[in-house]
Order: structure tokens, then C-alpha cells, then sequence
């Protein structure tokens, strides 16, 4: 015989007939997610009837096993709704007389499918062979022109780009060169030192005009990079005109450290 009665049920939700029909649909289908019992405590989770949503729902007993009250967390929360019903008639089917404490929760339905990996779901045939030929130096190229054309930029399409080519070497000392160079390392003294710096920085015109050939291509062109870092070109020597200080952004400008890519006379080249 089972510990919780019908008439309980029914006295409960007199008022709230309704609660006891949804409630006997959660039943009938499965919601009940898990369901305990412990010293005139019902406890359980109650799945929604139209979402993907689980109200946890407790009911309180007296000594003679009726509904004192229940507290359930959908929007009509204490006043008698269909998740509680549907628990006390859970503990009806299942919860025995010997009023000792139980507990049980719902398996998880698992189907086969979602257990498998795709490679299981769609096994390949031995000795299978996605093409028909290894590819080669063509197709490679092939591809890499289409990435190309593609107008934006993608990784596939940079690890494919070729090694840069060895940079040549220019004509004239770069500024790091000068620098470091064991002539201006060895010069004492800052107006020494800064006469040092601009007599070996100095170009001839000879100088300009094979800087100027070896160049071409500009921003496309590591040599142009190396050859104009930390001089005096014409896209920064206005910053330097109309300075009144020297500031940490005209030093990072004099060393090339801003993207000028987007500058016209650099992109028209």
C-alpha cells in the first residue's frame, strides 16, 4: 500500500482541478527528472511542458502524509502548481510505505549515435585515397594565386606565401650600422658623437640614385624599409620641421615604427 494517497492529492488541489490533470500529463510523460524523499520532505525536478527548462519542486508533509504546502520555482511558485502535483503523483507510484528515506533520478536518455564519433558514423574504405595524385609544385602555385586574387587575407594564404628573398645590401651604412659601429662607439662626447652620426649618415648623389633603384616597390620592399629607418625621408620630415621637442612619437616615427601603408604618396608609390 502506498504511503501518499490519492485523497491527499485531491484535497490539496481542490481548488486547482487543472493542476491535477498537467500534472498527471508531466507523469505520463516522463518529466520527472529526479525525486527524494526525507523526513516528510519531497523533493524533485520537474521538467517544462513546452521548453528545455527543469523546475526543481519541494513538497511539505505532515505526519498523516497530506500536502502542508509545496514551493516550486515556475512563476506560480506556491500556489499549487501542476509540477507539484506531478511529484505527489510520482511519490504515490513509487514512494513505499516503510517510510524510509529514497532517492532516485531519472536516466538520461542517450542515443547510439550521439556516443560515436564521425569517423565511426562514416568509416573510410581501406586504403582510401582522398585524390587521385599527390599534388605538386603547380598545384601549390595554382592555389596560392587563387588565395591571392581572393582580395583578404587568410592564414592558408600566408603559409603558402614564398620565402622572402635575402636582402641585398645597401649601398650606404643604415643609422643601426652607424650606431653601432665601432667609430661611433668609441667617440666621446654627445656633440662628438652627433658629428660622428652625421658625417657617415650622409649621401652623395650617386648614393640617392642607387638607394632609388634598388627600392622600387617601395612598401612591398624590405630594402626600402631598411634603407629609410631612422633618416630624414620626405613623409616625415615635416613632423620634424614643426617639432618643438624631441617626443617618444617622433622618435617612433623616425624609426619607422607606425604602419604607413595607408599614407597616398606610399601607396601610389
Amino acid at each position: 500500500m502506498a504511503s501518499l494517497s490519492i485523497a491527499a492529492l485531491i484535497s490539496f488541489f481542490a481548488e486547482e482541478k487543472k493542476s491535477i490533470e498537467r500534472g498527471e500529463n508531466h507523469y505520463r510523460s516522463e518529466h520527472i527528472e529526479s525525486f527524494s524523499y526525507h523526513q516528510g520532505i519531497l523533493r524533485g525536478e520537474v521538467q517544462a511542458s513546452m521548453k528545455k527548462k527543469v523546475y526543481r519542486v519541494t513538497i511539505y508533509l505532515d505526519d498523516h502524509f497530506n500536502i502542508k504546502s509545496t514551493e516550486c520555482e515556475c512563476p506560480k511558485g506556491k500556489f499549487k502548481c501542476s509540477h507539484a502535483a506531478a511529484l505527489f503523483i510520482n511519490g504515490i507510484h513509487n514512494l513505499s510505505r516503510t517510510d524510509i528515506e529514497c532517492q532516485w533520478r531519472k536516466k538520461k536518455s542517450n542515443t547510439s549515435l550521439s556516443l560515436q564519433a564521425v569517423e565511426e558514423l562514416f568509416p573510410l574504405p581501406k586504403n582510401y585515397v582522398a585524390i587521385t595524385r599527390s599534388p605538386n609544385t603547380e598545384d601549390r602555385q595554382a592555389l596560392y594565386g587563387s588565395l591571392k586574387a581572393y582580395g583578404r587575407f587568410t592564414g592558408l594564404c600566408w603559409l603558402m606565401c614564398p620565402e622572402p628573398a635575402p636582402q641585398a645590401k645597401l649601398p650606404v651604412p643604415t643609422i643601426e650600422e652607424i650606431i653601432y659601429s665601432e667609430e661611433f662607439i668609441q667617440t666621446r662626447g654627445t656633440q662628438q658623437q652627433l658629428d660622428c652620426l652625421v658625417r657617415k649618415a650622409k649621401l652623395t648623389e650617386a648614393d640617392i640614385l642607387l638607394v632609388s633603384q634598388i627600392t622600387v616597390g617601395q612598401r612591398d620592399n624590405p630594402t626600402w624599409h631598411l634603407a629609410r629607418r631612422g633618416r630624414l625621408t620626405a613623409s616625415n620630415f615635416g613632423s620634424v620641421l614643426h617639432a618643438k621637442r624631441v617626443t617618444p612619437s617622433l622618435l617612433k616615427r623616425l624609426l619607422g615604427e607606425y604602419d604607413i601603408s595607408r599614407v597616398k604618396a606610399v601607396q601610389w608609390g
